[in-house]
């Protein structure tokens, strides 16, 4: 969670609040810095996974980018063309660096939304309602964190290869949110908790398991089922 904090919530106001405040005191350093933040708002909003900040989030930042923008112009008006000086081109090489990563992440998680150069099974949606979204799911693991265990250098990811193209499915309110409180532990208080499941596609139900008593938030089960014999 942490660490979602911080890409998803610090990351972004400090880019915002950079350009706000003290921005490049020439032209070109400031049109590099508005670009690359661009991007790199938009790199996060793709890969971000929005339960808390909400899926809006990412909205509300361009709104405030573009209020950023215009208080930097407006506060430092600047009237030279190039730095005067190497630290200026210092900050120019590194936001353009920074940029390219950026950009280069956000094109290949767009990519991640379209199947993989694979056989696939055209599933319907398995559940009924609405407010739903996908926080994990897609072809590329900028989009999908499940596609983690096809690596197979990484032997604790063997037995749990079953989810590899799985998909993360949450139900969210009016307000965005999937659950009263952040994370709650107790499953009961997430909105999605109870909803029925139903089959994807038409098959044959090979096995059924039942009686293992609900995890609270965040824990994980790591009781491991035979497979059944078909």
């Amino acid at each position: 969670m942490t660490i979602f904090i911080l890409t998803q919530i610090l990351f972004p106001l400090i880019l915002i609040g950079w350009l706000a405040f003290v921005p490049p005191r020439n032209l070109l350093g400031i049109g590099i810095q508005s670009l690359m933040t661009a991007i790199a708002l938009v790199a996060i909003a793709r890969m971000g996974i929005w339960v808390f900040p909400p899926w809006w989030t990412p909205y509300l930042y361009g709104v405030l980018f573009i209020l950023a923008l215009a208080l930097g112009f407006l506060r430092h008006q600047p009237k030279r063309r190039m730095p005067l000086s190497w630290p200026g081109w210092v900050m120019i090489v590194g936001f353009v660096a920074f940029g390219a990563y950026a950009g280069n992440e956000a094109a290949r998680s767009w990519t991640g939304q379209f199947p993989a150069a694979a056989p696939a099974v055209d599933l319907t949606f398995p559940l009924r309602g609405d407010n739903f979204l996908i926080v994990n799911g897609g072809s590329d693991i900028r989009i999908n964190a499940h596609l983690k265990t096809l690596d197979e250098s990484v032997p604790r990811f063997r037995d749990y290869r079953g989810q590899s193209y799985g998909t993360d499915i949450i139900q969210v309110n009016r307000w965005g949110l999937r659950s009263r409180g952040i994370i709650p532990k107790h499953p009961a208080a997430y909105l999605i908790y109870g909803a029925p499941v139903f089959a994807p596609c038409a098959g044959q139900v090979v096995q059924a398991i039942d009686g293992f008593p609900d995890m609270t938030i965040p824990e994980i089960d790591l009781v491991k089922v035979a497979p059944a014999i078909a």
